[in-house]
């Protein structure tokens, strides 16, 4: 967004004809223009690959999957964007038992896993780069987990840390990590033992 400043020069000109004592009829009023660049107020758009890990602490139990992640936020200021978040696994995903004496591991288990979630982002920039983090909401839902039939869901504080580079005045790359679950049973899941997900993304995002 350009703002044109405009700036007169009539009084200024009169001032010093007055104190060098030359003709004081200024014929013609002269402005300069001068652009000024407000890189914020603005929307961005991104899109990016993730890996997508889940994990049971206590037996060792991954879930490791590709997937797919949309991004849409507002640039309030030099510091704080709002965005929104959408993720969703692509393709097979990894399943390894961990330390559970039954089952076998499989590696296109038939599973599938989704993010929604709605940040805060503080950032603070250094010429073309840009260190941010993600303070927000989020729900995690894992469908056909290996214990059973149902989906799993559960909600609530998710955060990250990223690093974006602006390649140009529009478009940038940016590479994050996301916490998006750390507690006991997830959803009934694993009753007695403590999960944990996350996911890292790289991506490129433009700026309008």
């Amino acid at each position: 967004m350009k703002q044109i400043l405009k700036i007169g020069l009539s009084s200024l000109l009169l001032s010093s004809l007055a104190l060098a004592g030359g003709d004081k009829n200024v014929a013609e009023v002269k402005t300069i223009e001068i652009p000024c660049e407000t890189p914020f107020n603005h929307f961005y758009i991104g899109l990016g690959l993730s890996g997508i890990n889940f994990a049971d602490d206590n037996t060792e139990e991954t879930l490791q999957s590709l997937g797919a992640t949309l991004k849409v936020g507002y640039q309030y200021n030099e510091y704080i964007a709002l965005e929104a978040r959408y993720s969703q696994s692509v393709g097979d995903v990894a399943y390894d038992k961990g330390t559970i004496l039954v089952g076998t591991n499989i590696s296109n288990y038939p599973t599938d896993s989704q993010n929604i979630a709605l940040h805060i982002r503080p950032s603070y920039s250094l010429g073309d780069f840009t260190l941010y983090g993600l303070l927000g909401y989020g729900m995690l839902t894992y469908t056909d987990l290996p214990t059973g039939t149902s989906d799993k869901t559960e909600s609530g504080f998710q955060w990250g840390i990223g690093l974006e580079y602006l390649i140009t005045d529009n478009i940038s790359i940016f590479i994050d990590y996301t916490a998006l679950y750390n507690g006991t049973g997830f959803d009934g899941h694993i009753p007695t033992s403590d999960a944990r997900s996350s996911m890292g993304t790289v991506g490129l995002a433009y700026h309008f």
